[in-house]
């Protein structure tokens, strides 16, 4: 992901690029599972991809794919190391990347009884989290890492 995204650079700010990548797939994702907003979105994605030329655009479903890959070979915080990574993080706005292995520590010490949680789940059919940090969401994702492990929830639907 960090090669395919640096390739727009010096042409492109890599910040942007990268936020508009992301942006791009996540318009993606949503426009295949809620029609409601779907025109409002896809007006936003064609803003999006009429900033660059074909080599750009032609690399947001390569990042997407290779996010994919990534993710189905384990849970992590995949998108905020590669931020990290490519520095573009800010100290001076307060962004500080969390290491995913710390994210999972918190999580796996505040789960509690994996039983009386399983239980609060089925008799409310759902979990509520809070996420202080609002960043690459590495703390959610650590979540759910330690849930299937625990908890044996293996679907968002099962959330």
């Amino acid at each position: 992901m960090r090669k395919l995204l640096e390739r727009c650079q010096p042409r492109h700010d890599i910040y942007t690029v990268f936020g508009h990548c992301m942006e791009a797939i996540a318009i993606a994702i949503a426009n295949s599972v809620d029609l409601r907003e779907r025109a409002r979105r896809e007006a936003r994605y064609l803003d999006i991809i009429g900033r660059y030329g074909a080599d750009v655009v032609e690399s947001f479903p390569r990042v997407m794919a290779e996010l994919a890959l990534a993710l189905e070979a384990g849970m992590s915080d995949v998108l905020g190391a590669l931020f990290h990574d490519l520095e573009l993080h800010n100290k001076a706005k307060g962004q500080f990347f969390t290491p995913y292995s710390l994210s999972r520590a918190m999580a796996d010490m505040l789960i509690g009884d994996p039983a009386t949680l399983r239980e609060s789940i089925e008799t409310r059919g759902h979990l509520t989290a809070m996420e202080p940090a609002c960043g690459s969401g590495s703390m959610v994702i650590a979540l759910t890492d330690v849930l299937r492990r625990k908890v044996s929830i293996t679907s968002a639907t099962s959330m």
